[in-house]
């Protein structure tokens, strides 16, 4: 089992690495670029490694039950417009890209995912909690990390021939939104830790 990870882990990354393959009309490649050292299959750093067809529903409702949620929270407390603007859009563009999923599920006859959050999608909203006033740049420390994350998940499940039409679509067309709002990260100015 782990040699499977190791292979398909590093045919995301190859994946990754050769540019915007599954997506030609984007003008540059997202590579993932987390630090994370959790290496289970149930991890956000496995999301690439999605193999069927509910793994890739399960890991994109997990990233973005989690980009909601923690826009949600900073939302509550941020004082930083640059800040509010991205977590509303956050809220708006995934709230919007998860009914889509949940109505793909439901036609495709497929089991819907749970809402519960991946261990370090938790500790991740838990550090945002008790972050206080550098809450804003470890949220958009953590959203640069969630967004690369989500654009390999994408990308694998777009070129995966083996999943149904429906879903590769469905990672086709949420593509380019999650390399936008990854560039948007890239351009914000990271807020002064507290």
């Amino acid at each position: 089992m782990t040699k499977l990870l190791l292979l398909l882990a590093a045919s995301s990354l190859a994946l990754t690495g050769c540019g915007n393959a599954a997506n030609p009309n984007t003008d540059r490649a997202e590579a993932p670029a987390t630090g994370m050292t959790d290496t289970s299959a149930s991890a956000p750093a496995a999301a690439a490694l999605a193999v069927s067809a509910q793994d890739y529903v399960a890991e994109a409702a997990a990233g973005n039950e989690f980009e909601i949620q923690a826009s949600e929270l900073v939302l509550k407390e941020t004082k930083n417009n640059a800040v509010r603007a991205f977590a509303q859009q956050m809220v708006s563009d995934h709230s919007a890209a998860g009914t889509k999923l949940m109505a793909l599920v439901k036609t495709g006859g497929l089991s819907a995912p749970g809402t519960g959050l991946h261990a370090k999608q938790q500790n991740d909203l838990a550090a945002l909690r008790d972050a206080g006033s550098g809450m804003d740049a470890l949220y958009v420390e953590q959203q640069r990390a969630a967004h690369a994350e989500a654009i390999a998940l994408h990308q694998a499940a777009a070129s995966n021939a083996a999943l149904p039409a429906p879903l590769t679509g469905f990672a086709n067309d949420v593509l380019p939104t999650i390399q936008a709002h990854a560039r948007m990260l890239d351009d914000m100015k990271t807020p002064a830790r507290g």
